[in-house]
This record gives C-alpha cells, sequence and structure tokens, in this order.
C-alpha cells in the first residue's frame, strides 16, 4: 500500500501526515512536526524564509522517513477567494468557462493572474448544480511549486483548505446536518459552515496575531461574536440551526473553551477527532495522539485526498 502524504504548511510550524489504506481500513502511517519562521514566505521578497521553510520541511521528511515525493498541500485560506456559485446543468468541461465568467464578480485580480478550481456540491433534480469555487493567484502557486521542488517533492495537488476540511469530515462519518468548523490558527482563526457535508459558507476570517494562546479572555467575546454571525447566516439561509461546531487548529483545546463556548451559543462544541476512523496502531507517534491530534486536522484532510 503505498502512503498519500498531506503537509500542512501553517504559520510557525509544518504538519505532515501520511495515509493509506486496504479494502477494510485506514491506517496513519506517519504523523510529524517540525518549527519554521513565522513569516509569509510566499509573497514577494520571501526568499530567505523560503529557504528556511524549504530545510525544515526537508529535515522532517527525512526524520520521518517519508520515501512517497508525491505530495498533496493546502493554500494558505487568508490567500485564497472561494464563493459558492449556482450554475445551470453544464457538462464538466463548461464548468470551466462558466466559472470565470461568474469569477469577475468576486475576484479582486485580474483574471489573467489567477488560477480557478472547484468542487461541486450538489447536483438538483433538474441537474443544477451547486459548485465550490476557489481562486488563487498564480505567483502564489508559482511560490508553492517552487517550494516543493526545492524539497524534491511533487505535488499531486494544491487545494483549499476548506476542501479539505470537508473530507475529513465527511470521512468521520459525522451524522449532524449542519456543522461549523473553527478553526483556531497562530495569526488568523477561520469559520467554515457545512450542509449535509457540502460546504456552504467558505471563509469567515478573524486576524489574531497571536493573541489567542496569550489571552483568550479578552479576544473570547469576538470569537464568539463571530461565530454567532456565522450561525445567524446559516440559518436565514436554510431555516435550520447549526447542529454542531467543532474546534481545529492550535488553540482548540485551550482550558474551557470548548464549554464555555457551548455555554455562551447553546449548540454542542466539541474538539475534532481526526483519527476517529484511521487505525494508529502500526505508527510511533512523536506526539502524543490522545491530546494532540486535533492539530493535524488539515494535513489529515489533505492526506484523505488521494484515497477517498
Amino acid at each position: 500500500m503505498n502512503s498519500v502524504v498531506g503537509i500542512d504548511l501553517g504559520m510557525g510550524s509544518i504538519k505532515v501526515v501520511a495515509l493509506s489504506q486496504n479494502q477494510e481500513n485506514c491506517f496513519l502511517d506517519l504523523i510529524g512536526e517540525a518549527k519554521t519562521p513565522r513569516l509569509e514566505w510566499y509573497k514577494p521578497g520571501g526568499k530567505k524564509a523560503m529557504e528556511e521553510v524549504a530545510k525544515a520541511l526537508k529535515s522532517l521528511l527525512k526524520e520521518l522517513k517519508v520515501d512517497n515525493r508525491q505530495v498533496v498541500a493546502s493554500l494558505p485560506e487568508s490567500e485564497v477567494v472561494s464563493r459558492q456559485v449556482s450554475l445551470p446543468p453544464l457538462k464538466e468541461n463548461e464548468i470551466t468557462d462558466a466559472l470565470k465568467f461568474e469569477a469577475e464578480t468576486f475576484v479582486p485580480y485580474p483574471l489573467d493572474q489567477v488560477s480557478i478550481d472547484y468542487e461541486i456540491m450538489e447536483t438538483d433534480d433538474a441537474g443544477r448544480l451547486t459548485v465550490f469555487a476557489i481562486a488563487a493567484r498564480n505567483d502564489l502557486i508559482e511560490a508553492y511549486v517552487k517550494l516543493f521542488k526545492m524539497v524534491g517533492l511533487e505535488m499531486m495537488a494544491l487545494e483549499s483548505p476548506a476542501v479539505s476540511v470537508r473530507r475529513l469530515i465527511s470521512q468521520m462519518g459525522v451524522s449532524a446536518e449542519s456543522v461549523m468548523m473553527f478553526d483556531i490558527g497562530e495569526k488568523f482563526s477561520d469559520i467554515i459552515s457545512f450542509k449535509k457535508g457540502n460546504i456552504f459558507y467558505g471563509i469567515r476570517e478573524m486576524e489574531l496575531e497571536g493573541k489567542i494562546k496569550n489571552a483568550i479572555m479578552p479576544v473570547f467575546s469576538s470569537m464568539a461574536e463571530e461565530i454567532r454571525r456565522a450561525m445567524a447566516l446559516y440559518t436565514e439561509s436554510f431555516n435550520k440551526a447549526v447542529d454542531l461546531i467543532m474546534l481545529s487548529g492550535g488553540g482548540a483545546k485551550m482550558p474551557g473553551l470548548a464549554e464555555e463556548l457551548t455555554r455562551v451559543l447553546g449548540v454542542e462544541v466539541q474538539v475534532i477527532a481526526p483519527f476517529l476512523k484511521i487505525d494508529v496502531s502500526r505508527v510511533v507517534a512523536p506526539i502524543d495522539l490522545n491530546l494532540d491530534a486535533y492539530r493535524f486536522s488539515l494535513a489529515t484532510g489533505l492526506a484523505l485526498r488521494g484515497l477517498v
């Protein structure tokens, strides 16, 4: 069984997860993390930072003995433009052209400077499509390609974190119809809403500038308010309340956070368990999977791309 490697290049750390599967089970083969400079290496002028990130990634892959050079990675959500788009019945080769026309309404860059990808969320009885469209600047994509070439890796895919999280929630078998994911990162926190497993609401982003680890109470009220607004938008759109909120990212296990959000919002809030339906018995992990698995949610969703 060949492993599929998911790489989460976060702000301040790299997380790597390798998964494989047979007809019955999905297995965790490798997992690891390395610290990196808290710099936006993918932006113009980031050559030195890129070299440092490449060095850290190469060292981590060597430490983990990763032999598969094909990987799946994600773009930073703060640099991606995404939108749910409704389209008439179209053949697959017609969707991209239709999205280029739609993109003029929501992409803030010249269209010849961006690449557009999509996932079909739903097809109704009349054949109309609900599509989650993602646009990213070409120079951003080129920076990622350059980084991975420096490390000797080949990208199978480069995608939006929202798509990866959707894949993970589906693989976990979450039964709630209306799920909201609140990812608490080092610098940014993002909210993604899902209806019946499909991405409804791309990203509502909060810039935290590292405050989240140092002073939870000063920002807790703004966190709760942003989630409440996203919940209200969901309810307004579907006439249905959110059933479950899942926390991920480095700040998800701050003491009392899930309990306090449950109390304030009146909705069940739980920390995501990415390996809920993944066999972890054959890996010697350098982390405590009982305590730290939630931080590897994005990397796990990325690795699942090659399996599900």
